[in-house]
This record gives structure tokens, C-alpha cells and sequence, in this order.
């Protein structure tokens, strides 16, 4: 199953500092950035969106992130930065994720591995 940690805070509060403690955890994707949850927070907090509608979105939302890591799109490539793949997660198969082809078989193979 995908172990999925999502760090809520406004922009510059030190979420940054959260990842390098989380990386260690077995079976998890290097973290990227995503600012729209706050949104989504935000505006529900806000009284713009119902629970409901904020429950919606975010699932919806870090499926689709997590369909994206699976195929290795959103990843920090960037080997001089501290929160590049390399430097985090040097034992992630960089190729064998990038293969993953953007086709149905590969998304029904996804949604079996994290069912739940």
C-alpha cells in the first residue's frame, strides 16, 4: 500500500524541514510540492467549500499526484539540491519509473497495488 504524508502550512512555516525525517519510511515516494491542499484548507476554513466538497477534492487531488509519482513525473531531478531524488532516495530506480507508460493496463495495475 502508498504511505501518503501531506504537510499543510502556509508558505516559509518550515515545512521543508519535514521531509528528510520522512524519507526513511518504507514504501514512500520522495514528497514534491503541494501547494493546492493549503488552498483547499484554506478556502474551506475560509467558509468557501463544504467538508464534503474539500474531502472530494482532496482525494481526487493526491490520487492524481500519486498516479503521477507512480509514473515518475514530478520528481526533483536536480542533483545539487538538497531535496533532489538523488540525494533523499539514491536507492529509487529512476529508469524502471520512468518506463511506466501512461496507458490504462499501467493505471489499473496502480489502483491494485494501493486498493485502500
Amino acid at each position: 500500500m502508498l504511505n501518503i504524508i501531506s504537510l499543510l502550512g502556509s508558505s516559509r512555516c518550515g515545512k521543508g524541514a519535514i521531509p528528510p525525517l520522512i524519507v526513511a519510511v518504507k514504501n514512500f515516494e520522495l514528497p514534491f510540492n503541494t501547494p493546492d491542499l493549503d488552498w483547499y484548507v484554506d478556502a474551506y476554513n475560509y467558509g468557501d467549500l463544504t467538508s464534503d466538497a474539500l474531502c472530494r477534492l482532496s482525494a481526487n487531488y493526491i490520487l492524481c499526484y500519486s498516479w503521477y509519482g507512480y509514473l515518475g513525473r514530478h520528481i526533483n531531478l536536480r542533483p545539487k539540491d538538497s531535496y533532489s531524488i538523488q540525494k533523499m532516495m539514491p536507492h529509487i530506480n529512476l529508469e524502471g519509473k520512468h518506463q511506466r507508460e501512461d496507458k490504462d493496463y499501467e493505471f489499473e495495475k496502480f489502483l491494485k497495488e494501493n486498493d485502500s
